[in-house]
């Protein structure tokens, strides 16, 4: 029984499922309903890009209208004019869906003996029998009778060329006219090989023109040519763009930028690298002294000429570095350039002579000076002097910029304190350079001289050896002999090569001696020798016992005792430092143990003083309840 009721609860929610799907499929219903007119569903438009037409007579001319089926159903169009000698359409019968639209082209023809300014409908008619009205406004006038074209093999050209062109002009009215060519604004620059030439109905002609514009002229050029009707008074142009490229370019280059002091010229070059002459104008700013030579220069095509910038050696007192601006401006192209250079002016002879010495020996017969070029030049030059004892070696050198040369001036005599020489260089260009040379002299034994630096020597018992200095203290190397006279033969020279000395050198002289523990002065005579000079001194030799200052000095001198000694000081040093340091410590704990003392003795006064004070307190406490003291 439960199963049966089971199986008709299943049945009844399948059919409830059911009826709910099917109702996904059945329309909606609402409550507003549309009604649809005849009007409505075979409705169309009409439209058109203008209300008016202007057009010429003896001439055809487009329109266009727009008919755009807006109804509900598809229909038939029908087109027809008011104006069937005038308007005529591309398409009178045609179908269009509901929504779809087409474009009708209209051809207007007008007669050429028609003026007129009137009207003409376009009806629109469809099958369901709707008619609509397109009215537009026409006008017909007498337009211009003349055509004309402009052609040339040219479009783009270099300035300063001529440019041809051919001029087609055709008569499109319905009598004879006569025509006239013109180029506004170029009248000067155009040749037109025939003007106002009659033309019939319907005739045409081409006629030449040779257009030269100026050199100046360059870039995008609009060029208008025209032709006027004579009989109708109308006129029509034709407009050229033609191309003229920029071909002025120069260019400049600065040749001087270092002048020497004698140069009176600036050389710039100008390069012309267009296709046409062209001349440049030139103004220039700068020092007093610096001037244009020409202002203008004139440069053919692809050629270069030089631009001459004067000095005056007059107004120009010294050298330096200065600035100048050179403005540049052609007569054709717009390419003005100013430069703005320095050029410095140097000392080209700048010549330095150093003499190696100052001071000479009567007898010297050569010396040397050094040459130095500073200027920027290579210099030629001859070297002369007007000193007859002098002769200067070489007389003829090269020498370049910033070198040094040596040159030997061999001397035949010197006769005089101080002794003056004037050398003088020639340059190439024989400008001469001169310079003064003084040499103080001095005779053979000052420049040769040599001297002890001290004669006088002690000898201590033990000691058999001694030396003394000898220093050269003149001016010129020599080599010396040395002799040693003495009576005594124990004492003897060591040193007996010669001695070769150059100024300022010293050496040792050794001796020999062994004066068997005496305590005695003695003497003798030492003598140097050089060429023909002697030089004589006395020497004194002291014989002496040593002292104790000699003594601790030997035994210091030896490296063992030396050693022994520092080794000896720096232990001593220890021990006193040892020393110090147990003061230091002790003097410290000192110190520690009486701060303690005095911290302690601090606190027993410190109780004793509380002490007293609670006594102080229990006897002012308890003194009222004291019995009283007896008196006596």
């Amino acid at each position: 029984m439960n199963q049966r009721i089971e199986k008709v609860s299943t049945i009844r929610k399948s059919f409830l499922f059911l009826a709910l799907l099917s109702l996904l499929f059945v329309p909606s219903v609402t409550s507003e309903f549309v009604v649809y007119t005849y009007d409505n569903i075979h409705d169309f438009t009409i439209s058109s890009p203008s209300s008016a037409v202007r057009m010429c007579a003896c001439s055809q001319l487009q329109d266009t209208i727009i008919i755009k089926n807006t109804g509900n159903y598809a229909a038939i169009f029908t087109l027809s004019t008011d104006q069937p000698g005038i308007v005529s359409y591309s398409d009178t019968f045609f179908f269009l869906e509901s929504g779809q639209s087409k474009k009708v082209t209209l051809y207007l023809t007008a007669n050429c003996d028609v003026t007129a300014h009137t009207t003409y409908s376009t009806f629109v008619k469809t099958n369901y029998g709707k008619i609509q009205e397109l009215k537009k406004t026409i006008a017909i006038g007498i337009c211009q009778n003349i055509a004309m074209g402009v052609s040339s093999p040219i479009t783009e050209t270099l300035p300063c060329t001529a440019v041809p062109f051919d001029i087609y002009i055709k008569n499109t009215g319905f009598y004879a006219d006569r025509y006239t060519i013109g180029v506004p604004n170029h009248e000067q620059d155009v040749f037109v090989t025939e003007n106002g030439f009659l033309l019939q109905p319907g005739e045409n002609r081409t006629i030449g023109a040779l257009l030269n514009l100026s050199c100046g002229t360059y870039g995008e050029q609009d060029i208008f040519f025209t032709a006027k009707a004579e009989k109708s008074d109308l006129l029509t142009s034709q407009r050229y763009n033609l191309t003229i490229n920029d071909d002025y370019n120069y260019t400049t280059e600065i040749i001087d930028t270092t002048l020497c002091e004698f140069d009176n010229t600036i050389s710039i070059s100008l390069s012309n690298q267009g296709s046409i002459k062209n001349t440049y104008s030139l103004m220039l700013t700068g020092p007093l002294f610096l001037s244009l030579k020409n202002n203008t220069i004139e440069v053919a095509p692809y050629s270069t000429e030089v631009i001459t910038l004067t000095l005056d050696s007059d107004q120009m007192n010294n050298t330096g570095s200065f600035e100048y601006k050179l403005t540049i401006k052609p007569e054709f192209g717009d390419l003005e350039q100013t430069l703005e250079e320095t050029f410095e002016i140097l000392n080209c002879h700048d010549l330095t002579l150093t003499m190696d010495v100052d001071t000479l020996c009567s007898d010297t017969e050569t010396t040397t000076v050094t040459l130095h070029n500073n200027g920027v030049l290579n210099e030629v030059l001859e070297v002369t002097t007007p000193d007859t004892n002098v002769l200067p070696i070489p007389a003829n050198l090269t020498i370049e910029s910033e070198e040094e040369v040596m040159i030997d001036l061999l001397l035949a005599e010197l006769d005089s304190d101080p002794f003056d020489m004037t050398l003088r260089f020639t340059h190439s260009d024989d400008r001469t350079s001169s310079f003064l040379l003084s040499y103080k002299i001095l005779n053979t034994s000052t420049c040769k001289a040599v001297t002890f630096r001290d004669t006088d020597e002690t000898l201590f018992h033990g000691e058999n050896s001694y030396s003394l200095i000898l220093e050269h203290t003149g001016y010129e190397a020599a080599t010396y002999a040395i002799y040693h006279e003495t009576a005594n033969p124990w004492w003897k020279l060591q040193t007996t090569d010669d001695i070769y000395l150059e100024p300022g050198q010293a050496v040792l002289i050794n001796f020999s001696a062994d004066p068997e523990n005496s305590s005695e002065d003695y003497y003798s005579a030492l003598t140097l020798t050089t060429d023909d000079l002697t030089y004589t001194y006395e020497h004194l030799l002291r014989v002496r016992a040593p002292t104790w200052q000699n003594r601790l000095w030997d035994f210091v001198t030896s490296t063992t005792e030396i050693i022994s000694l520092t080794i000896l000081i720096l232990l001593l040093l220890l021990f006193i430092i040892y020393l110090l340091i147990v003061f230091i410590i002790r003097k410290i704990k000192q110190l520690w143990l009486k701060w303690i003392a005095y911290r302690r003795r601090k606190r027993e006064e410190r109780f004793i003083r509380r002490a007293k004070d609670i006594i102080n307190i229990i006897e002012s406490v308890f003194e009222p309840y004291a019995p009283p003291k007896k008196k006596g």
